[in-house]
């Protein structure tokens, strides 16, 4: 149900809206009842306490990081926070509310005068009357979808309602939306709006109201005293505070929560396909299934599951919410079609039902059936005009993207004049001067009521009220632009001067220029959609366009939006963005623009002085106020207008079905009539009905505004099919028209025929619609703590687990599992960790603030309990912790081991060395030679069975074990494999860990010893007691937990230990076992009952773990063991029990191990007469005959896994170590062409998206400002020792970042970044100058590179000397002098490199990338050449102001040392792409460009990959097509690999290992042995 971890049921292919049967159900609520699990009928209050606190910790997060951390914050800042404390706090607001909800129904506990106790405080906190609710509540469940007596959400009968008239339109659904979500919660309880009609005043605060029975009037009196008592609390915090602080804290977030219980509420009871019954039909089963569950995401978690099932907590609501998914599970199978669930998009579901949802009545010819359907209001009786008294036809009936005729038009334009009232073309001052006036009064009331009121509004408010005022203020001056519109028209009056004056002072006044903007518009009407001729809005054809390749997507188009109505209108006047194309620059503001002709120059002047004199006004008046003022007043409001106008302008000229026409076909009138009239409500009164009266405004422009519906309406009769109108609501219009009107071409058959129509690219629609669906997040709860809670008290939990080889491949169980088992979200896994977190800081606070507070008696109990309660919240997080080094946390590693990473360290535990430990020990689960940790010891090994298996020698055991085994195993290995040589987590050179990990396990210990030291420093500044009692203490309660629950995992009577003759990974895996430990299978993140399973697919992440293991039991079978033994009670049998191991008796080399204890030594010794022999062995041989027929004798191999994946960054890696990786590639020609390469790539790989461009770019900046902060701020407060250590981490890792950003300035260059090549040169040039790169000179010669690669002649860079031209193999091939070379080029070849062409081509003449007048160039080029000098000095020049403002020594460290590792950084990845032994060289007789292209290599480098945007693993490609953005690389290669075959070269060596092989044995090249002619070189040593 979502991501929430709940049933999430593809409903995607069913039709949602199939209505529910009406019919008498064929099953009673007994069936239900028996399907249902019997143990979800059980209330537990340790469980149902658990989340009512865990919910309130939360809350008091929320609260203290709002009141302590956003007063700190920045305004700009603050207005974002605010509004995401109040949605998060008001969600976790609801959540308490619905466990108050549950204490209503009596499912909190067996008690009910406890549930009414807490309940009562809990809604009165929240300004809820609980008896008052209760009852009322009560009363609903007792009569849902009773047309007469059901309690709330009775819907209207058509007769009885407005809302299909009125409100069933866009605006009026927003209305609905704003009164539901803002008043309907107050005003139920208060007036019972939306309740059921009474005789009498009905209110849930009137004690006497008719809601109530006379026994529960008193009650009703006490909800009364604890709102009186909740008002006056919340009055003496606001008298001790500020109302405005309460309303920001507490007000704020019940209002959200408020909108969460309206916003749910209804959707549970508001579907098409569900049915609502008077009294003739109604019963009680039928009324309470006639309710619906969805999918609300991770907030099925935050609000308990109230909103994904839902339909079993109407059928039996005492069920806890704990256990209603699986109750809802149960029993889905017998309610069969009676049972909907909708996982439709919340939001999209909510819009849909405010829609559909307007009235109930019967079907057709069903008047008396008793049962009553949803209807919305399809058709108008009448044909209104608008919300502004305009057309509005109802097209709903009709396909409003049927093509207009493009045929020429049987009637002329004079035709329509004809037709048209001889009034409509009449230009009354009067009329048109009083909407002028009209607009500007409106205008001047807004800015009157802001400028005066607004600012005495409380923060809060004042966040709200400034937007609207900027919407209200922009679309008015939105009407007075209009008109400014028709006075370029000469549709104002009848004199053209005082037209123009007018205009001019109108269109000025909004920053627009008015001539300038007549002329280009005439002649936009002169030549409306003409492919040629037109002045705006022409489309792309495909060829020119990016969009459909790009853009055509959510984030696309949603990117597109924003440009679309934040910039297009300053850009098209500024430089005709937009608009069409011409010879010269073209700009509103330019009058030698080619848009103007000479005699309309001059007016341009004027124009711009207009736009200067404009100008000059607003600085004045923000000198005389300020610069804030005057956006807020005039700024953002003239910013909604620019987005109207592009807005309605951009609808008015794109649909699907309007023609675009080239020179060979327009004609005017066709393009006038290529328009389209749309239905904008309200606003086509105050934009003057330029919006729904557009096409005769494209026939005659005369026509004023106040005439144009009129006009409309008198053409249309003539103009027919010509004419288009759409009512689709606008926003979804809008919506349609961004995705499908993206390019134009012909017709399939007509591409002659010089008629265009709109396309979209309807080859990603599958994957758009993919990319859409909703991932669940099952949590199926098991038992106790919401666990598996399988009766075993009628089996043997010791009878022994089979020991044959399984008849089953892990290929079995993982197909098994539902597919969402196997997403790991960052949502719900974060949402999990801050849980936990939130829970260990409300322990903190409470017992470093309260327990001192305690007298003496009373601390020696509380410190005990917070160091329980706060140590098993340590496990909690802890367990989330191992979680992240199995990547089950999140897609990706990086940032799995960087949160890990903290979390782990914060716990004293080295983060990489446990995760290789331990990812070794799940690679040889109960290997006796071979596993990690908990290997049993054999009878000769131990001396545990003679002296310890005894109760004083297990107590001992037990408290060496909890107290000690954390640190020991991690210090000293104990219990741990035993290894030649010292073994310790913490020592990187343990053999433990191979080459690879060495680094990380120093990253380990480095986070060990800042967590040390952080402890030293906070007990410095407090004492070790007080750190102790709140730190130390609980950290060894966590040690415990982790020791208990790991040691019951491995250790049970039933579970066999294999040798190496025996064990294979599956059957290790399976010697695990499941236990219940009550409520902290919820704490501990189910490690505790779903732990086979985990060690089965470790990547699952916790929450889908239960239903994991439920999905593979069935296949499991006997391989699965479970044991519900109370827990303590197992811990003390297994340590008493599980001593040692020993084969069977007569199985000694069988290679299985059996737990044993001293009990069975002490039987075998006293075993001794023949009758005990006798019967015990008749014994053992019955249990040997009897497993053995239950058994699947069936012998199967272990599945091998391969990792496709793509290296550590999540690319390639292949496994090469079976190859031989320098296998020459062939020399031959390519039996393919590039054309060849170009087909096999998907279409969409080729697109350059500039929002997914800027997102990687911004990403990068991101993050190199993040280490930049750290770096600056924190690393010269640590103490000498750590900065020497923190300094070098640092340069890395921002060297790294510089890296990733340098590598996207590369792709500006191959114009791989957007479709704009400006933009990618304006960007690149910025990007590479601010690292010292010179941007188009480096572009023009690795440009050069590209088109010459592994040319021995004309490659521009690495290319290799020949052994007559280098003294490399006789001098420097050896341990000090490759070293010395690996030095230099990593320092050096960068600078070099650019400033003297070292490792480049040869030239005549002095080379270098900062010389203009350098061979490398052409003279086209040279001036660009002047330009990246030109940044380069800038940069300079910035830096030297810089190193003055601060020092010499900051900026080395803080730019130039991680600039330097940058420079490494390319000269290490350029060196490996192209030095390489299987890899040719050709010289002019064998070269051609293809060959040379894939002579180049592929390398893995880890999370490098991901840094350096794949530039590293996705070379080849990148050489044979550059423009493909670096986003599509790896899906490129993939998709050429098999036509490449043996031409493709990839090598996973290690790096550090392929670069050392690389600089020893690439030194020069040579022809092979009697191929001398043959152009072809290899490298050599």
């Amino acid at each position: 149900m979502g991501a929430g971890g709940r049933m999430n049921e593809d409903t995607a292919d069913k039709n949602v809206l199939k209505r529910v049967p009406t019919k008498k159900t064929p099953f009673e609520i007994s069936d239900l009842k028996k399907a249902i699990p019997l143990h979800c009928y059980k209330r537990d209050l340790s469980r149902s306490l658990y989340y009512l606190f865990a919910d309130i910790a939360i809350c008091f997060t929320w609260y203290q990081i709002a009141s302590n951390l956003i007063p700190l914050l920045p305004k700009p800042l603050n207005y974002i926070a605010w509004p995401i404390y109040w949605f998060c706090q008001g969600s976790s607001f609801m959540g308490i509310w619905s466990i108050g909800h549950d204490l209503g129904h009596h499912a909190f506990s067996e008690y009910e005068w406890l549930d009414d106790a807490i309940g009562f405080v809990v809604h009165s906190a929240f300004l809820t009357p609980y008896f008052s609710f209760k009852y009322s509540h009560r009363s609903h469940h007792a009569h849902t979808n009773s047309m007469e007596y059901d309690e709330v959400w009775i819907p209207k009968r058509k007769t009885d309602t407005f809302y299909s008239e009125v409100l069933n339109n866009p605006l009026g659904n927003l209305f609905m939306t704003f009164v539901r979500l803002l008043l309907s919660f107050p005003m139920y309880f208060t007036f019972n709006i939306h309740g059921r009609e009474y005789n009498g005043f009905v209110s849930h605060f009137y004690p006497q109201s008719p809601l109530f029975n006379d026994s529960e009037r008193l009650q009703v009196w006490l909800s009364d005293a604890g709102m009186v008592a909740a008002f006056y609390g919340l009055y003496k915090i606001a008298a001790a505070t500020s109302a405005t602080w309460l309303f920001c804290i507490y007000g704020a977030p019940l209002l959200v929560m408020n909108a969460h219980f309206i916003f749910f509420t209804f959707l549970h009871h508001s579907h098409p396909s569900i049915a609502h019954y008077d009294s003739r039909e109604w019963d009680w089963i039928r009324g309470a299934l006639s309710t619906i569950d969805r999918d609300y995401g991770i907030l099925n978690h935050v609000f308990h599951d109230v909103t994904c099932a839902h339909v079993v907590h109407h059928l039996i609501s005492i069920i806890p919410h704990y256990h209603t998914v699986e109750a809802t599970k149960a029993v889905k199978p017998i309610l069969g079609d009676y049972y909907k669930y909708d996982d439709t998009p919340i939001l999209k579901a909510f819009w849909r039902e405010t829609k559909d949802c307007i009235y109930v009545e019967p079907d057709e010819g069903a008047e008396d059936s008793g049962v009553y359907w949803f209807r919305k209001f399809f058709a108008l009786e009448t044909i209104k005009m608008g919300a502004g008294g305009r057309m509005s036809e109802a097209t709903t009936d009709k396909n409003v993207l049927k093509r207009v005729p493009t045929e020429k038009t049987p009637f002329e334009i004079s035709d329509l004049k004809k037709a048209i009232p001889p009034h409509c073309f009449k230009r009354s001052i009067a009329t048109s001067s009083y909407y002028l006036l009209r607009d500007i009064a409106i205008c001047y009331t807004f800015y009157y009521l802001a400028s005066n009121y607004i600012p005495l509004l409380p923060k809060p408010l004042g966040y709200i009220a400034w937007p609207i005022y900027w919407f209200c203020q922009g679309s008015s001056f939105m009407g007075i632009w209009s008109i400014g519109h028709d006075l370029g028209h000469n549709a104002f009056s009848e004199y053209q001067w005082l037209d123009d004056a007018l205009g001019f002072v109108v269109h000025s006044s909004f920053l627009t220029p008015y001539f300038a903007f007549k002329y280009s518009h005439r002649s936009h009407h002169a030549h409306t959609n003409s492919m040629e001729y037109d002045e705006v809005w022409i489309p792309k054809r495909k060829a020119d366009t990016f969009y459909s390749e790009v853009l055509n997507n959510p984030l696309g188009n949603l990117f597109m939006t924003f440009v679309r109505l934040l910039l297009s209108f300053p850009m098209y006047f500024t430089f005709n963005i937009h608009g069409r194309e011409y010879d010269g620059f073209a700009s509103h503001f330019y009058p030698k623009s080619p848009i103007f002709n000479d005699s309309e120059r001059l007016q341009i002047w004027l124009s711009d002085a207009g736009m200067v004199a404009a100008f000059y006004g607003l600085y004045k008046i923000a000198a005389a106020t300020s610069a804030t003022w005057l956006f807020c007043i005039y700024g953002a409001p003239l910013l909604v207008m620019n987005a109207h106008f592009i807005f309605f302008t951009f609808l008015h000229h794109s649909h699907p079905s309007l023609a675009h026409y080239d020179s060979r076909e327009w004609d005017w009138i066709r393009g006038a009539l290529s328009t389209v009239d749309r239905d904008y409500g309200i606003f086509n009164t105050i934009f003057h009905d330029v919006t729904c009266a557009h096409v005769v405004h494209h026939l005659i422009s005369t026509i004023p505004h106040y005439h144009t519906v009129e006009a409309t309406k008198a053409i249309k009769p003539i103009l027919g099919d010509y004419y288009k109108y759409d009512d689709t609501p606008i926003l979804k219009a809008f919506w349609r028209e961004t995705k499908e009107c993206i390019f134009v071409e012909p017709d399939e058959g007509a591409e002659n025929s010089g008629v265009y129509w709109f396309r979209s690219q309807s080859s990603n629609k599958a994957e758009y619609f993919s990319s859409l669906e909703v991932l669940g997040f099952v949590d199926n709860k098991m038992g106790a703590g919401g666990r598996m809670n399988e009766a075993t008290t009628d089996k043997s939990v010791l009878k022994r687990v089979p020991t044959e080889k399984t008849p089953f491949e892990i290929s079995d169980l993982k197909k098994a599992i539902p597919p969402h088992c196997f997403k790991r979200s960052i949502a719900t896994s974060s949402y999990y960790l801050f849980r936990d977190i939130a829970i260990c800081y409300t322990f903190y606070y409470l017992a470093s603030n309260y327990i001192p507070l305690l007298p003496k008696p009373l601390n020696y109990i509380a410190w005990p309990i917070y160091w329980f309660c706060q140590g098993s919240s340590f496990m909690g997080i802890w367990s989330i912790g191992h979680d992240l080094g199995h990547n089950a946390f999140s897609e990706y590693q990086w940032l799995d081991d960087a949160i890990g990473f903290v979390v782990h360290s914060s716990f004293l535990t080295p983060y990489f060395s446990f995760k290789y430990s331990h990812r070794s020990h799940h690679a040889h689960t109960n290997s006796m030679e071979y596993d990690e940790v908990w290997i049993p010891k054999r009878k000769a090994d131990t001396f545990y069975s003679e002296v310890l298996n005894n109760p004083l020698g297990n107590l001992f055991m037990t408290f060496v074990r909890l107290l000690l085994s954390f640190p020991m195993y991690f210090t000293f290995n104990i219990h741990g494999r035993e290894y030649n040589g010292f073994a310790s987590h913490f020592y990187p050179k343990s053999p433990i860990f191979n080459d690879s990990e060495r680094l990380q396990i120093w990253l380990s210990d480095a986070g060990m010893i800042v967590a040390f030291y952080g402890l030293y420093k906070i007990a410095a500044a407090t004492s070790a007691s007080w750190l102790f009692c709140i730190y130390v203490a609980p950290l060894l309660v966590m040690n415990a937990h982790f020791i208990f629950f790991t040691f019951l995992h491995h250790s049970h009577l039933s579970l066999a230990h294999y040798d190496s003759r025996e064990w294979d990974w599956i059957r290790g895996a399976l010697s695990t076992v499941d236990r219940d430990y009550g409520i902290f299978n919820t704490i501990f993140h189910d490690v505790t009952c779903a732990h086979v399973v985990h060690h089965l697919i470790s990547t699952i992440p916790h929450y889908h773990t239960v239903e994991a293991t439920k999905a593979i039991k069935p296949i499991l079978g006997d391989y699965y063991k479970y044991d519900d033994t109370p827990i303590l009670k197992a811990f003390w049998r297994e340590t008493k029990e599980c001593i040692y191991v020993e084969p069977d008796e007569g199985a000694e080399n069988s290679g299985v191990y059996w737990f044993r204890s001293h009990r069975v030594v002490i039987y075998e010794l006293c075993s001794q007469t023949p009758a005990i022999k006798w019967l015990e062995h008749r014994k053992l041989k019955s249990v040997q005959q009897q497993s053995r027929i239950l058994l699947l004798e069936v012998s199967i191999r272990v599945l091998c896994f391969v990792d496709d994946k793509m290296g550590a960054g999540g690319r390639m890696n292949e496994t090469t170590t079976d190859k031989n990786v320098l296998k020459r590639v062939p020399t031959e020609k390519t039996p393919f062409e590039i054309s060849d390469l170009k087909k096999a790539i998907p279409p969409h790989c080729f697109k350059r998206s500039i929002s997914t461009s800027s997102y990687y770019l911004f990403r990068d900046i991101a993050i190199c400002y993040t280490f930049y902060y750290l770096a600056s701020n924190y690393i010269p407060l640590l103490p000498k020792p750590l900065s020497y250590i923190a300094w070098p981490i640092y340069w890395f890792c921002q060297g790294s970042s510089f890296m990733g950003i340098w590598s996207i300035g590369h792709d500006l260059g191959h114009n791989a970044f957007s479709e704009y090549q400006w933009l990618d040169d304006a960007i690149g040039f910025f990007v590479h100058s601010s690292f010292l790169t010179p941007y188009f000179s480096f572009k023009y010669s690795h440009r050069s590179h590209h088109a010459h690669t592994n040319s021995m002649e004309y490659d521009e860079v690495w290319i290799p000397k020949r052994k007559a031209d280098t003294f490399y193999s006789e001098v420097l091939n050896n341990p000090l002098g490759n070293l010395f070379m690996t030095f230099v080029r990593l320092l050096l070849s960068f600078p070099m490199y650019f400033t003297f062409n070292i490792h480049g081509r040869e030239y005549n003449g002095f080379v270098s990338h900062f010389y203009p007048q350098s061979p490398l160039f052409n003279n086209s080029e040279r001036l660009q050449v002047w330009l990246s000098d030109a940044g380069m000095v800038a940069a300079f020049y910035g830096l030297y102001k810089i190193a003055a403002a601060t020092s010499a020594t900051w900026l080395f460290c803080i730019y130039g040392a991680p600039l330097l590792v940058m420079n490494a950084h390319f000269i290490f990845f350029t060196f490996l792409h192209h030095s390489h032994p299987s890899l040719a060289h050709y010289d002019s007789r064998e070269w051609d460009w293809i060959r040379g292209a894939l002579s180049t290599v592929d390398r893995d480098y880890g999370i490098l990959n991901t840094v350096f945007h794949d530039v590293t693993c996705a070379h080849v490609v990148h050489h044979l097509i550059s423009t493909i953005p670096h986003y599509h690389t790896v899906e490129a290669t993939k998709a050429i690999k098999p036509i490449l075959g043996d031409y493709y070269k990839y090598d996973n060596t290690p790096i550090l290992k392929a670069f050392w092989r690389e600089t020893k044995e690439c030194i020069y090249v040579e022809p092979d042995e009697g191929a001398e002619n043959s152009g072809v070189y290899w490298f050599r040593r």
